[in-house]
């Protein structure tokens, strides 16, 4: 509280298990969702949270992705990374979510 508050905030969340489609664990699959999809809905909505709280409408969300979040790398040295690319793709996917959200109250908050 001394400093004010978070203007800017930077989700790079990144975690990866060898977990195939056909055969990998649940468990394996729902943390990886939880860190790279979750997480950072979480902190974005509690960043903006403390952006209204503060009356601040100029702060910037930085949403840090992976190349798998726009296409699928097939290669023997990163085999089975298709759950993990599907959570990169839901990146891509609130990317585009939260800056509609934004706009459509009117904020300036920035989305990148």
């Amino acid at each position: 509280a001394q400093l004010g508050g978070v203007d800017v905030c930077v989700n790079s969340a990144g975690l990866a298990h060898n977990a195939p489609l056909l055969s990998g664990a649940t468990s394996e699959w729902r943390n990886m969702f939880e860190v790279n999809v979750l997480g950072v809905c979480v902190c974005t909505r509690e960043f903006v949270k403390q952006l209204k709280e503060r009356r601040v409408d100029d702060g910037h969300i930085f949403l840090l992705n992976s190349m798998s979040g726009h296409r699928i790398v097939q290669a023997l040295s990163v085999p089975n990374v298709y759950f993990y690319a599907a959570t990169k793709f839901a990146i891509t996917a609130l990317t585009e979510g939260i800056r509609q959200e934004l706009r459509d109250k009117k904020s300036n908050i920035k989305v990148t």
